[in-house]
């Protein structure tokens, strides 16, 4: 398996390589030290918490969910989102 090594473990250079990328991208985003910091230790959280037969694309699927997360509290924080009753209308949930 892909990123895994032969326990089913995602060796330290697979995880090291996550986190650059992590890295690169966060560094695109214009965010403070801080953020990263934090950013990064949710990162290493999420990792964690998967199971040992996770593969990359498992990895990414679990950021990409928790950046997605973030994103629609941030938005929600700010006054963008839309009520309940719209957002169920809209997904056909009464």
């Amino acid at each position: 398996m892909k990123g895994v090594n032969n326990t089913g473990q995602i060796t330290s250079l697979q995880s090291t390589k996550v986190v650059i990328e992590l890295f690169y991208w966060l560094n695109n985003q214009s965010v403070g030290k801080e953020r990263f910091i934090m950013v990064k230790q949710e990162a290493m959280e999420c990792l964690q918490t998967l199971p040992d037969t996770v593969d990359w694309e498992d990895i990414q699927y679990a950021l990409y969910i928790i950046q997605k997360v973030e994103k629609g509290r941030k938005e929600v924080r700010e006054g963008k989102g839309i009520p309940l009753d719209e957002a169920r209308k809209l997904l056909g949930v009464l």
